[in-house]
């Protein structure tokens, strides 16, 4: 088991722990997968097929936690999309729109203009999916139009004023094609 509990404390065992302690990222995420996979193949916990988005996100929250703050360091120039895409959940496979030749950092760059921002483009998509929705085109130029217009200030306006707090655009954008 990679991890145990003696006397109360919860302790790692060595694979665990030089995982950890690793300085290059690519390594520590094979590391880090290794580790998912054994907790799979002894416990059950992280079955990939049935809890596939929960252990890339246990994963993805790692990774980021130790690149951001952590030891470790990633060049995310030479991760290829293929290799990062098992380092986060990308449950509605947005990454799968870039080439496989793509690499974390140009992903990152063509999304934020930035080069560190890798683990945030499915979030992101995640996050704005719905509003860049091809269904959703006619809805979209309605709302379009509202803002050129002022009534989608104006109803933001009008919303601030009645709840006493500012609203969320999307509930905004709802309310008014409701309107």
């Amino acid at each position: 088991m990679a991890l145990s509990q003696s006397s109360g404390e919860m302790t790692c065992d060595s694979r665990v722990c030089a995982a950890m302690a690793q300085t290059d990222g690519r390594a520590a995420v094979a590391a880090v997968l290794r580790i998912m996979q054994r907790l799979q193949d002894e416990t059950g916990l992280f079955n990939e097929k049935v809890d596939g988005y929960v252990r890339t996100f246990v994963v993805r929250k790692i990774v980021f936690a130790m690149v951001v703050e952590g030891p470790w360091e990633m060049d995310w120039g030479k991760v290829l999309r293929p290799e990062f895409q098992s380092m986060c959940c990308d449950e509605n496979q947005y990454l799968q729109e870039f080439d496989a030749t793509w690499t974390a950092g140009e992903i990152s760059s063509f999304v934020f203009g930035r080069d560190d921002w890798p683990m945030l483009v499915s979030v992101f998509a995640c996050l704005w999916h719905d509003a860049f929705d091809k269904k959703k085109k006619a809805a979209r130029e309605q709302i379009i139009s509202d803002i050129v217009v002022g009534n989608f200030g104006r109803k933001a306006r009008l919303m601030r004023a009645s709840s006493g707090h500012a609203w969320c655009p999307a509930l905004i954008a709802k309310r008014s094609l409701a309107d």
